[in-house]
């Protein structure tokens, strides 16, 4: 990843602690994919389009208990993101929900809630 300090800096990590290691150094290998959409006339039906994309690869690989991290391009898109897979998961009912659970998610809530949205 080119820019591994600028992730350090989001996710709060101290500068000395961030690092970069190629493919060879990890005991599972990192498998990265980029998705994209051309939603020419309408940006929220485009919105729409890519949190379900991201919804059902999120579900495909919590289903086969792996971890999964997402980026976007700005703070406060991936805030707003984030609310939308929510919206999402609230939608589809309980089918999901097992998925999701996370011991510390008030935790979460509250960190992601007291971020800066820049």
């Amino acid at each position: 990843m080119p820019n591994y300090t600028d992730v350090g800096d989001f996710i709060g990590a101290d500068p000395q602690g961030v690092f970069a290691f190629d493919t060879s150094y990890r005991p599972t290998p990192l498998k990265c994919a980029f998705y994209g959409i051309k939603e020419m006339g309408n940006a929220q039906r485009g919105n729409n389009i890519m949190n379900d994309i991201i919804f059902e690869n999120l579900t495909r690989i919590l289903k086969m208990q792996k971890q999964i991290i997402i980026f976007m391009h700005k703070r406060a898109e991936t805030y707003n993101t984030a609310v939308e897979l929510v919206d999402i998961l609230q939608a589809k009912g309980e089918k999901f929900k097992h998925l999701f659970d996370c011991e510390n998610s008030w935790k979460v809530k509250k960190e992601v809630e007291a971020s800066r949205n820049d």
